[in-house]
């Protein structure tokens, strides 16, 4: 029997309306964002993430996590890809993100060229096609709490 915390839905093939973020329950309560517009990476990093512990919230483009932010969610752990769809880049949400709480730790998961003078104080970047152990290694377990 399929966990219901591990259903997924495409999101990129509804209108921008329709659209949730995909919320999955951690062991230890600490959330991990997902902001990825591929949503096979997505999934798979989302699915690794929730496999050591991580509360995992999936999300599609960045308009999307910052209101999620917004609304007020909180992260211990931030994964973007730079390039995203929709006006925000991944870039945008990390400084976001970090701006509301500097603790929160982000990686960084792109195609496109690093920009060192864009990331925050602290962050992870990996090249894509990424190998998800190292971004796992980067981000550990989850804190208890």
């Amino acid at each position: 029997m399929q966990n219901p915390s591990d259903q997924r839905q495409n999101l990129s093939d509804q209108p921008d309306s329709a659209r949730n973020p995909i919320v999955r329950t951690g062991r230890a309560g600490a959330v991990a964002v997902v902001v990825e517009d591929e949503w096979f990476l997505r999934m798979e990093l989302a699915d690794a993430l929730a496999d050591i512990g991580w509360a995992v919230v999936e999300l599609a483009t960045g308009e999307q996590a910052l209101d999620w932010l917004e609304a007020g969610g909180e992260a211990a752990l931030l994964v973007t890809d730079i390039r995203l769809t929709g006006l925000l880049e991944g870039w945008d949400v990390a400084e976001r993100f970090h701006a509301e709480n500097p603790e929160t730790k982000v990686i960084y998961c792109s195609a496109n060229p690093r920009k060192e003078t864009r990331e925050v104080p602290g962050s992870f970047f990996f090249p894509k096609p990424i190998r998800v152990d190292l971004v796992l290694e980067a981000c550990g377990a989850p804190p208890k709490g």
